[in-house]
């Protein structure tokens, strides 16, 4: 899988290379009368073409590889992340709880939206 990116990548990477170079020997072959015109405008779609086509494998191999060493892409939208961190946030009370009923550790805490402050007998955060 990685060779075939890799080739892919690098024959994007020579057709930027050697797209100019094939476009002059084309247009000095023909007889068009502004040869530089035609050269630099050609040169340039063509050359913008291959460039955004080489963005776009980066970021789709980019998608592929993750996906095939098994790699959540998506991973989580915005609700499953704070489902989680108040899930966290909830085991990190209770388990300051834990400490100050059983083990007899002064901590306080103190919960305000997705913050959590822990508050030590010596007065530390």
């Amino acid at each position: 899988m990685e060779n075939l990116i890799a080739f892919v990548s690098f024959s994007l990477f020579i057709g930027i290379i050697l797209c100019p170079i094939l476009l002059l020997i084309k247009i000095n072959k023909t007889k068009i009368r502004f040869k530089f015109i035609a050269y630099l405008t050609i040169g340039l779609i063509l050359n913008a073409i291959i460039v955004v086509v080489f963005a776009w494998w980066s970021y789709t191999s980019d998608l592929i590889l993750l996906e095939h060493y098994g790699y959540d892409i998506d991973g989580m939208n915005e609700t499953e992340f704070y489902a989680r961190v108040q899930v966290l946030l909830d085991a990190i009370e209770s388990q300051a709880d834990h400490w100050f009923e059983v083990l007899d550790i002064d901590v306080e805490t103190a919960r305000q939206g997705n913050v959590l402050n822990l508050t030590f007998e010596n007065g530390h955060q």
